[in-house]
C-alpha cells in the first residue's frame, strides 16, 4: 500500500526546489512491535513513526517511509541513524543529485549529513542545537 501511495505522490506532483524532512506518529495504542514512543509530540506521543518528505511551499507529501523498527535500514554503515534515514528516504523519491535544498530540524542536521548531501548535489539548512 506504501509503495503505492508513494508512486502515486512521485507521479502528480514536481517539487520546487525547496524540500524539507521531518518525522511524524501514526498515533495508536495497539499492540505492534514497532511503536514508538516520542514524549515531545503534542497530538501523538504513542504510534508509528514515520519520516517525510514535503515541498516546502505546498506542504505536498512527497513521500512517506514508516519506521519498522531496527531493521528499516539496511545500512551497516558507521553514519548516524538520522544521516542513514535522510539518505536513504531521498534516493528513494529520486531527490538527490538534482540541487535540491533540504531543510530538516536538529534532530537531522549535522555537519556530516550536510557533507554527504553535497557530494550528492543536494543542500542542507537546518537548526543546530548550542553545546
Amino acid at each position: 500500500f506504501y509503495d503505492s501511495m508513494n508512486r502515486s505522490f512521485k507521479r502528480f506532483f514536481t517539487p520546487e526546489q525547496n524540500i524539507c524532512l521531518d518525522e511524524s506518529m501514526v498515533g495508536m495504542k495497539n499492540r505492534c512491535s514497532y511503536i514508538q514512543y516520542l514524549p515531545n509530540k503534542r497530538h501523538a506521543r504513542f504510534g508509528i513513526k514515520k519520516f517525510e518528505v514535503c515541498d516546502s511551499k505546498s506542504s505536498y507529501v512527497l513521500h512517506s517511509e514508516l519506521y519498522s523498527g531496527k531493521g528499516f535500514l539496511q545500512d551497516n554503515s558507521e553514519r548516524a541513524f538520522s544521516e542513514k534515514v535522510v539518505v536513504h528516504v531521498l534516493d528513494k523519491c529520486d531527490l538527490l543529485d538534482k540541487y535540491y535544498h533540504l531543510y530538516t530540524d536538529n534532530y537531522y542536521t549535522k555537519v556530516p549529513l550536510a557533507n554527504a548531501l553535497l557530494r550528492r548535489k543536494t543542500y542542507l539548512t537546518g537548526t543546530v542545537n548550542k553545546k
